[in-house]
């Protein structure tokens, strides 16, 4: 079983990604990006067509048959050979190895994996339907379908291998096509070694930039700031142009925040438009080639756009948090205005405040937003001046523009999301505001080192600095020291005692028998309770913390025998030894209210009745 789950979605990407080698006749790291979201793309026609994804599944079957023939028919070619063997190969293969010996240990564990990432996967492998009865339906299912594609490629449906797949997306949509680039320019064991060193930086960059745990989740923060990079890759890189028609067309079916990224790629076309025509001659042919550019962008971008909202309409699900029509001029000028107060008011201070003390990073570092742009315009800086490049001035100029203003109007939209849109704590409290933040952040991060790399010709002092910074960001989270409030291992499970409750408990309690559950209660518990419980099982949840009432007390003993079951899930006493105390001391008072404490066992179903 370990076999068919591994090698499997391992086998099927390769041999399908070399058919697209013979197609397009490029290098193997160059077409991996696309064969990972035209995949998708291929099961989300059929769900539009037939309203199942079963037909893309098998269209898929066919397209990995055709492809292992083609393969082996063409396998004496030399060019051939030589396009699909690539350094950018043996990067696929480490990369898809060595994420899914990473990823062996990581559980759900945050809000948002049990409210919608976990159950829309779940969804479409059980109906093999688009999710629909979900938190936030209306997301967009690009990755989601790339998890669904693997799975019924053969990978088990576990967990940690959601997270592997996202990981594998994360790392191989720039890691890969960035390894042809090297190889283009050094041997290949050279090549290799940038390689693996380039992966290094974009992972701990990942990890360190991320002080909210995202990384370690199914959520898309990652997979937004990486594939913004791999856009602005194929401006900087002057790719085919089909690239940025597919690329365009797939980014916006990722995240709805996709848009406001899109707008940065085509802001940065602009100003490479402009440095371009100070430089040549040609201003016309450069406004042409730029201007087709344009349209490769902005019509599958649209065309993406409208078709998935044609299906939000039919689906009923246009009531989604980041929908275009809850953006408004006037609200948002007046932030400026002083025409805010109460809540508007706290979060726009809290917010301001975020900018400068908020760290992005769970290392010591004060790594804020804005002491993240100073990091990054003292590196842009240093590479300009010591750069031996022509044209290093306006390469230094045209970066700084465009990272300077992407900053600002980042900072501004997140301004008008907290202010005007969000409601509540989750206004005041600024929910999420590491996360948003160092989703843009690590894509600026990451880009910058390929516009350096591209630009100014730094080599091995580039790969020096920047992996001093993300190591210097990332190394808390690779440490396996326990901290007994915030830990920051990468294989740190700590809702393991509440899924190992569920397993037994869907195990050992029949349906219509009751159960009550004594829990240290968090603010996510009955989330986790409904991710992981078989929905015909009657628990009731009872939290420790209640015991703290002497009237609590007694009402629990009073009904306790109500209960076919009891359970208590505790890890290291920290349940078990409050429960017994306080039984204890309140039966000594009320001997009426006797019950038998030898029953009683931590994470055992216990038969009361």
């Amino acid at each position: 079983m370990f076999f068919v789950s591994f090698a499997f979605p391992l086998l099927c990407l390769f041999f399908v990604n070399t058919l697209l080698v013979k197609i397009t006749n490029r290098k193997f790291g160059d077409c991996f990006p696309i064969i990972i979201v035209v995949l998708p793309l291929i099961t989300l026609l059929t769900h539009y067509l037939f309203r199942n994804l079963l037909y893309g599944i098998y269209l898929i079957y066919v397209v990995v048959l055709v492809s292992v023939i083609i393969f082996i028919m063409n396998i004496k070619d030399k060019e051939y050979r030589d396009k699909i063997f690539t350094t950018a190969f043996a990067i696929y293969l480490f990369i898809y190895t060595i994420l899914y010996i990473i990823t062996r240990g990581m559980y759900f564990f945050a809000w948002d994996e049990f409210a919608h990432w976990g159950p829309m996967i779940n969804q479409m492998v059980e109906n093999n339907k688009m999710y629909a009865n979900v938190f936030h339906a209306s997301y967009p299912p690009l990755v989601q379908l790339f998890e669904y594609i693997l799975i019924k490629c053969g990978l088990i449906f576990e967990e940690n291998n959601l997270k592997f797949v996202v990981q594998f997306f994360n790392m191989s949509i720039l890691c890969l096509p960035m390894s042809e680039r090297f190889a283009d320019e050094e041997k290949k064991k050279f090549a290799f070694a940038k390689s693996i060193i380039f992966f290094l930086i974009v992972y701990l960059l990942a990890i360190g930039i991320d002080s909210y745990n995202s990384f370690r989740t199914i959520y898309l923060d990652v997979t937004v700031s990486m594939f913004f990079a791999y856009l602005l890759y194929l401006i900087i890189y002057e790719e085919e142009k089909y690239l940025l028609i597919i690329a365009s067309f797939a980014f916006m079916l990722i995240k709805d925040i996709s848009i406001l990224y899109m707008s940065f790629v085509i802001f940065y076309l602009f100003i490479h438009s402009i440095c371009e025509m100070i430089l040549t001659q040609n201003k016309k042919e450069v406004l042409t080639k730029n201007g087709i550019k344009l349209l490769c962008i902005l019509i599958p971008m649209i065309v993406s756009y409208v078709l998935w909202y044609i299906y939000k309409v039919n689906a009923g699900l246009l009531n989604d948090q980041f929908a275009i029509n809850k953006f408004s001029v006037g609200s948002f000028l007046n932030i400026f205005s002083g025409k805010i107060d109460g809540e508007q008011l706290t979060a726009y201070n809290n917010y301001m405040k975020a900018i400068f003390e908020i760290n992005l990073s769970r290392s010591p570092i004060p790594f804020t937003y804005f002491s993240s742009y100073i990091v990054l315009e003292v590196i842009l800086i240093i590479y300009t001046f010591i750069s031996k490049a022509e044209n290093k001035i306006l390469t230094f100029v045209r970066w700084t523009i465009f990272v300077t203003v992407t900053y600002i109007i980042y900072m501004l939209f997140m301004l008008n999301m907290y202010v005007n849109i969000f409601v509540g704590s989750e206004r005041t409290d600024l929910a999420s505001y590491a996360r948003y933040v160092s989703s843009f952040v690590l894509g600026i991060y990451v880009i910058t080192f390929v516009n350096i790399y591209k630009y100014l010709h730094c080599k091995l002092s580039l790969y020096i600095v920047y992996l001093v910074v993300a190591a210097a960001l990332g190394s808390t989270f690779l440490s396996y020291t326990l901290n007994p409030t915030v830990n920051h291992s990468l294989l740190f499970d700590p809702l393991q005692n509440e899924r190992k409750a569920y397993k037994k408990l869907n195990e050992a309690i029949n349906f219509g028998d009751s159960c009550l559950m004594i829990i240290d209660y968090t603010y996510y518990t009955d989330v986790v309770k409904n991710y992981y419980l078989d929905q015909n099982k009657n628990i009731e949840l009872y939290d420790i913390k209640n015991f703290a009432d002497e009237n609590n007390v007694r009402v629990f003993l009073e009904y306790i025998h109500n209960y076919d079951y009891l359970y208590i899930t505790d890890t290291l006493n920290q349940t078990i030894d409050p429960f017994v105390g306080i039984i204890n001391e309140y039966t000594t008072i009320h001997p009426e209210y006797s019950f038998n404490l030898n029953l009683v066992q931590p994470n055992e179903v216990i038969r009361i009745r």
